[in-house]
């Protein structure tokens, strides 16, 4: 894993991890009101309502969208508490496994620092946890 500052969103790359939470509202969308949720819901109309119909279906785990080249990654259960370390542990696992047989050599995954924003976690305390478990093709992007 590797670290950058920039803006996620001008830089090139195979896959953007945004941030999520498993809150549907009762329209069947999920919750994506702040930080990069609310970017991604904005540059993808509709992105609220796929990731709705998953977590519904699976839970809240990692999805993969490969058209969009966006990957989901839980950090909460609910959009009104802080991040959940071990959620952010787990998700970055599913991370890895997922993506790990379509990433070439060459490929980068960026994603924020999970739970770090409107998570209320520090990077000094998630950086631990999940360096271990991304390899050279993830690079954090710190917002300069």
């Amino acid at each position: 894993m590797r670290e950058l500052e920039g803006d996620i969103w001008d830089m090139p790359c195979k896959f953007r991890v945004i941030t999520t939470n498993c809150q549907i509202r009762q329209n069947g969308k999920l919750v994506m009101g702040k930080g990069i949720a609310l970017q991604a819901r904005e540059r993808y109309p509709g992105i609220d309502y796929t990731l709705g119909k998953l977590v519904a279906a699976g839970g809240n785990h990692v999805y993969v969208l490969h058209e969009e080249g966006i990957v989901s990654f839980p950090t909460k259960w609910d959009w009104r508490r802080q991040s959940d370390l071990e959620l952010i542990r787990r998700s970055a696992l599913e991370l890895s496994h997922l993506l790990r047989s379509v990433l070439r050599k060459e490929d980068t995954v960026l994603l924020p620092p999970p739970g770090c924003g409107n998570g209320g976690l520090m990077w000094k305390d998630v950086k631990p946890v999940i360096a271990p478990l991304l390899d050279h093709h993830y690079i954090v992007v710190h917002y300069a």
